[in-house]
């Protein structure tokens, strides 16, 4: 749904990865003048899924993002966030697929930099382009169909 939704015109368009973001997403979008779309990955619910199916979720009461602030705080739309530094690739994630990425990397021994979008309207470009000029390479990773997803119009905008 994410590459018909970031289509329209005026509407921003935000995938949380965890439950603190999603707070602050939440908040934020309630307070932005403009039209917010939601997106919440199913699969995160119980846990960070890895991409492991026989293995167990750990609860997201065990993970360092599960915990959600009290009060009031936001998390600025447009705004990524570097998952996990490194210098060999930068890898684009958002929702379910920052924590595949990271699993990636993990096993395979790769240096690679996650970042996870959090909003795909609008785009944080500032902090693509670095990582991408920092590293020289690009991987994005998403659940959406290679035809006409969104991954495609990511790789549109790192090539230009």
């Amino acid at each position: 749904p994410e590459a018909l939704f970031t289509h329209v015109s005026g509407l921003k368009v935000v995938v949380p990865s965890n439950p603190h973001d999603a707070k602050g997403l939440l908040i934020a979008a309630i307070e932005d003048p403009d039209p917010v779309i939601f997106l919440e990955p199913k699969r995160l619910y119980n846990g960070p899924f890895d991409g492991h199916h026989e293995r167990p979720v750990t609860p997201w009461s065990k993970h360092e993002l599960g915990e959600v602030a009290d009060g009031h705080y936001t998390v600025p739309l447009g705004k990524a966030v570097i998952r996990r530094p490194g210098a060999a690739v930068t890898v684009l994630a958002y929702g379910t697929m920052v924590y595949v990425a990271e699993a990636a990397a993990e096993e395979t021994g790769i240096d690679a930099e996650i970042i996870d979008l959090r909003t795909l309207l609008p785009l944080d470009l500032e902090t693509i382009v670095g990582s991408v000029k920092k590293t020289g390479r690009c991987v994005i990773v998403h659940e959406a169909t290679l035809t006409s997803g969104y991954g495609a119009e990511l790789s549109a905008l790192v090539q230009e």
